[in-house]
């Protein structure tokens, strides 16, 4: 294993980018229960629409912004927000599981298209492929 934890196989995420995963569990694990138990239930139930939309949003938008865009982290949060819903609401809710999976792969795909390319290196294909073709 590599000495420096910011360092990841080719493709893989850095330490750092795993960080991204703490976002789902903090906005729909334990988000929840502070907004349940402090608001009223009308207002509990407003921002509960509002927000999570947005936070499905702009989790994905971060993580495709991080990282780069794949389904394992749509799918991973989905997975979290399926769970909240059968922990924090009724049981007709698993299905805005399935537009906030929706939410999180646009905001991923969005997020990725945002990223700043990194500087190619000697060792990158892009540089080696256009060494080939000046040849």
């Amino acid at each position: 294993m590599s000495e420096n934890t910011n360092d990841a196989e080719p493709g893989g995420r850095t330490a750092r980018q795993y960080l991204t995963y703490l976002g789902p569990v903090l906005a729909f694990l334990v988000l929840p229960f502070p907004v349940a138990t402090l608001l009223s239930p009308d207002a509990a139930t407003i921002v509960t629409l509002v927000s999570l939309p947005l936070i499905a949003l702009g989790l994905g938008l971060v993580d495709g912004a991080v990282f780069r865009f794949n389904l394992s982290f749509p799918l991973i949060s989905a997975a979290i927000f399926w769970q909240a819903t059968r922990m924090f609401y009724n049981s007709g809710t698993w299905v805005y599981v399935l537009g906030a999976l929706i939410l999180l792969v646009v905001g991923q795909w969005l997020g990725a298209r945002i990223r700043p390319e990194k500087p190619t290196t000697k060792d990158s294909p892009a540089v080696e492929n256009s060494e080939e073709g000046a040849r």
